[in-house]
């Protein structure tokens, strides 16, 4: 075997692709082996998409370079092209007309350039693609309303913070996306510190729907960040509104964050994930159903003190030290809540740009083409 030579036998041929798919597939085997359980799923996805992905960049080189440039076309089946790399590519006058020739002569057919540049366009598109941050589609939203409480004078305020970015991150693991509306100011001295042992945050749930927005009929969720909880201000939030916590929650629908102990845990970095948690509850995740519980220190839905909360965006899973993971089961039952919507109209990525441009660029290009063999 001359492997310098570009053209092989077709044994040779045939067992290049075989070592090359025997390769992909352990690899992705032990990719999944090594990986978490519940991500098996996507992992076995990344590696289809990495498969063809290098499938469509070494065809697209194949295309271009050894079937569609001269003088590569020429030289395909001929090993002495390695010698006479340094004298092509420091000859300045040297022109393409071969390629020119192969269209007047119906070899190079409108069929050849759609699907040359449609690989090209897909090399250009995963090249544009953004690094995974997450480890399914963005698909879903959640909308939520952020309220401020203020005394009456609108002089103490609580300080909002709603670590979306946090939430978003956490909940990208459903493929659902945190949408917060302009937060709203609330001068109200009533529930700046409101009573939980006295049933004052279900009043400030029931007020605050008639003032602001019921999540029942517009499906936005009120998050009302409140200065402490009383009586004994350790408890950093509560959500209302799943069927499940009707015996607590009765019919009120909300979410209060402690903005006073969630702003200061972690010396003032803030306990990121207490928003997310919150949520999970209105979507109907409680603290030990759907894989939490005290025993489980890394899932989102874990209570509180027994919770290791993340304290950077890089300890989220599926990354880094993977805290605050959803369960594929929890994942499941919170994208049954009415609160969960379709996310109408998505907006284009950057990969779908460069699809869109390379795509006009093909077609702009062979009709100039035409044009020029037409008129040669």
């Amino acid at each position: 075997m001359n492997l310098l030579n570009l053209e092989h036998s077709t044994l040779e041929y045939r067992a290049d692709f075989a070592l090359y798919a025997a390769a992909v597939m352990g690899l992705a085997v032990l990719l999944m082996l090594a990986g978490p359980g519940e991500q098996r799923q996507v992992l076995a996805s990344l590696a289809l998409a990495g498969l063809a992905g290098c499938t469509v960049i070494k065809h697209t080189l194949h295309c271009f370079v050894l079937h569609g440039l001269a003088p590569f076309r020429h030289r395909h089946a001929d090993t002495a092209w390695l010698k006479q790399c340094k004298r092509w590519f420091l000859a300045p006058d040297r022109k393409f007309n071969d390629v020119r020739n192969a269209g007047r002569s119906g070899r190079m057919t409108l069929k050849s350039h759609v699907l040359r540049f449609m690989c090209a366009a897909v090399t250009v598109s995963t090249g544009l693609l953004p690094g995974p941050a997450s480890s399914m589609p963005i698909s879903r939203q959640v909308s939520i309303r952020a309220i401020e409480l203020c005394d009456d004078a609108g002089a103490t305020c609580a300080d909002v913070n709603t670590y979306e970015a946090a939430a978003d991150a956490i909940w990208a693991q459903a493929g659902i996306d945190f949408q917060f509306l302009p937060t709203l100011k609330w001068n109200k001295s009533a529930f700046l510190a409101p009573d939980y042992s006295i049933g004052d945050e279900l009043k400030l749930f029931a007020v605050g729907a008639t003032a602001f927005g019921d999540a029942t009929i517009d499906g936005i969720l009120n998050m009302y960040f409140v200065k402490d909880l009383l009586p004994t201000n350790s408890l950093y939030g509560e959500g209302c509104g799943a069927p499940i916590f009707v015996g607590f929650c009765g019919t009120a629908i909300g979410i209060v964050i402690n903005t006073t102990l969630v702003n200061a845990f972690n010396g003032g970095l803030g306990r990121i994930d207490t928003v997310a948690h919150e949520v999970g509850h209105v979507l109907g995740l409680t603290h030990y159903d759907f894989g939490a519980g005290d025993n489980v220190p890394d899932n989102l839905m874990t209570s509180g003190p027994y919770r290791t909360p993340a304290e950077t965006l890089a300890d989220i899973a599926p990354g880094g030290l993977a805290l605050d993971k959803l369960t594929d089961s929890q994942i499941e039952h919170a994208n049954f809540s009415a609160f969960v919507k379709d996310i109408a109209g998505p907006v284009p990525e950057p990969a779908s740009l460069a699809l869109l441009g390379a795509a006009l660029a093909a077609l702009v290009w062979q009709r100039r083409r035409s044009a020029a063999l037409n008129d040669g």
